[in-house]
C-alpha cells in the first residue's frame, strides 16, 4: 500500500502568518511555526507585510478623516470583489520544486501579496477606525515593526524644568519618513498663548536650518503619543529638539525654550 508522501510547507500558509504577524502579536506556537514555514520558501522577503502595515497605519494616523458614510463602504465593498474577480488567475501559480525551487517566482509572489494586503488592510482600517487616539496607538504600533525604525530616548534640554521635566522617546523611520513623539510627564499648553514645536536636525543640511516637524499641543500630564509631521524629507537625522513657540510655530526659532532634545547615536 503506498502512502501519499506528506504535504510541505504552504505558501498560502506563510502569507497568514505574515499578516497575522503584521497586525497581532503571534502565539508561540505560531512563531515556531512561521519558522519552520519561512525556511522552506529561502529568499522570500518576511517583512513586506510588516512594512505595508506601518506604512498604512501611519499614514492614516496622520490624517483626520471622517467617518466613511454607509453608502460608501457599501460602494467600496462591490468595488473590490468586482476587482478581485476581474483580476483573479484562473491558472494557480504554483512553485515549482527544483533544485532550487524554494527561489522560484519569489519575487511575483513579493510583489503581489505586498499589494493585496495593502489593499486590504487599508479597507479593513478605513472600514474600523476608532478615535484618533486609537488609531495614532495602532500606528505607533505598527511604525515599531519596520526594519530601520529608531527609537531615540528624550533627555533633558536647558529648559526642561518649565515643561515638567518630561521623558519618552522619539520612534522614527527613515524610510518612511515616518514617526511620533512619546512623552510622558509633559506639562499642558495654552494653545492660545504658545505651542510646541518639533524640529530635526539633519546630517546633509545646515544645523541653522533644521527640518521643521510641526507644532503640537499637549493637553494632559499622562502619556501623550503625536505624529511627526515633518515639512521636508529628512536624509539622515542626528538630532529632535522641541522648542516652545508663539501659536501656530515659527519658520527660525531663536531656541531659548527647549525643554526635550533626543540626540541619534550614530551607527557603525
Amino acid at each position: 500500500m503506498n502512502t501519499a508522501p506528506a504535504p510541505g510547507p504552504s505558501m498560502d500558509r506563510l502569507l497568514e502568518l505574515l499578516a497575522d504577524r503584521a497586525v497581532q502579536n503571534l502565539s508561540p506556537a505560531e512563531q515556531d511555526e512561521l519558522e519552520a514555514v519561512s525556511a522552506a520558501f529561502e529568499g522570500f522577503d518576511l517583512d513586506c507585510m510588516d512594512r505595508t502595515a506601518a506604512a498604512l497605519a501611519a499614514g492614516l494616523a496622520a490624517q483626520d478623516a471622517a467617518p466613511v458614510p454607509a453608502a460608501v463602504r457599501q460602494r467600496l465593498k462591490a468595488s473590490g470583489a468586482a476587482w478581485a474577480a476581474a483580476t483573479a488567475d484562473p491558472a494557480p501559480m504554483r512553485l515549482v520544486r527544483t533544485h532550487d525551487a524554494r527561489r522560484v517566482r519569489i519575487a511575483a509572489w513579493t510583489g503581489w501579496f505586498a499589494a493585496a494586503a495593502a489593499l486590504l488592510l487599508a479597507f479593513a482600517g478605513w472600514m474600523g477606525r476608532g478615535t484618533s487616539e486609537d488609531t495614532t496607538a495602532r500606528g505607533l504600533a505598527a511604525l515599531r515593526r519596520a526594519a530601520d525604525t529608531q527609537s531615540v530616548v528624550w533627555s533633558a534640554g536647558p529648559t526642561a524644568s518649565e515643561s515638567g521635566n518630561p521623558t519618552g522617546e522619539v520612534v522614527w523611520c527613515p524610510s518612511l519618513q515616518k514617526g511620533y513623539m512619546v512623552f510622558r510627564g509633559m506639562k499642558a499648553n495654552d494653545p492660545t498663548r504658545e505651542q510646541y514645536q518639533l524640529w530635526i536636525f539633519d546630517a546633509t543640511r545646515d544645523d541653522r536650518h533644521p527640518v521643521d516637524g510641526g507644532v503640537f499641543d499637549v493637553a494632559g500630564d499622562g502619556e501623550v503619543v503625536v505624529p511627526i509631521r515633518a515639512k521636508l524629507q529628512v536624509r539622515e537625522a542626528t538630532l529632535f529638539a522641541v522648542t516652545v513657540e508663539r501659536p501656530g510655530g515659527v519658520v527660525v526659532s531663536d531656541r531659548s525654550r527647549l525643554p526635550v532634545l533626543a540626540p541619534v547615536k550614530p551607527t557603525g
